[in-house]
């Protein structure tokens, strides 16, 4: 990923990243190996960041089959929305100080 705006900000973490990624491709289904692949982490690692993005219904699980899942920003969720609204806003202050 080419801006981790939020990591900046906040810290990195892996959960962090996980969001910021889906912020950034908010109509798009991934699963597993795809957020991986493009954060460029083990899949194992994200297997394990998942759930608690989930519980707080940040994303929400799309079941594939018995053992597969893919997973999508919960645009439901009002924190979500706000923090769309809050991720659009420093974007375009971190875009132009750059």
């Amino acid at each position: 990923m080419k801006q981790e705006i939020l990591s900046r900000i906040f810290g990195k973490s892996l959960r962090i990243s996980i969001l910021e990624l889906f912020l950034n491709h908010k109509d798009e289904i991934l699963n597993m190996n795809e957020i991986a692949r493009r954060l460029s982490k083990n899949p194992g690692s994200i297997y394990r960041a998942l759930p608690a993005l989930v519980k707080d219904n940040f994303l929400e699980e799309i079941r594939i089959s018995e053992s597969r899942s893919a997973y999508r920003l919960n645009l439901n969720n009002p924190i979500v929305q706000e923090l769309l609204e809050f991720y659009e806003k420093i974007r375009v202050v971190f875009t132009s100080n750059q």
